[in-house]
């Protein structure tokens, strides 16, 4: 005796619904495993592109130490150039004042000779030749002041 069983049409139904489920739920399953494969591909994509922000902001924080550190020299080099500038100033007006004291000559003293002789040749033949100091400025103001009265000059036509 063999034994089989007879399925009822409700069963052969019930059987059919659960493969049915069955075959969705796989491809819900697979459908998922796609998505999952896409999101994985993308957070792949994700942290790369992450890694070359990475490499770029720590070039830029390099290049922006670089330069803070190349300011900061400029800053110092800027400093030092202004205190030179203030004592060289300094040093310049009490020459001025100096020179200002002097200008009403009375007399040779040692302060207006050291103020206005750079040296002094004394030759065998008595000739005597005076090296006056800032000799070379002056002569430089000179052509200063000419060029710029006649440039002034000349301005002065093309307005009218």
């Amino acid at each position: 005796m063999l034994g089989f069983t007879f399925i009822t049409d409700s069963k052969l139904s019930m059987y059919r619904e659960k493969a049915i489920k069955s075959e969705n739920l796989a491809k819900e399953i697979e459908e998922m495993q796609d998505k999952a494969a896409s999101y994985k591909e993308r957070l792949s994509e994700l942290k790369s592109d992450i890694a070359s922000k990475d490499k770029e902001i720590l070039s830029v924080g390099k290049d922006l130490s670089e330069s803070k550190e190349k300011i900061d020299a400029l800053k110092e080099n800027q400093k030092k150039l202004i205190k030179q500038m203030f004592e060289g100033g300094v040093s310049a007006t009490v020459q001025l004042e100096d020179w200002k004291k002097s200008l009403e000559i009375k007399e040779l003293d040692r302060t207006l000779l050291a103020l206005t002789v750079d040296k002094i040749y004394i030759y065998e033949n008595k000739q005597i030749k005076i090296h006056i100091r800032y000799q070379d400025m002056i002569e430089k103001m000179k052509v200063i002041r000419r060029f710029y009265a006649e440039h002034r000059t000349e301005c002065r036509k093309e307005v009218e």
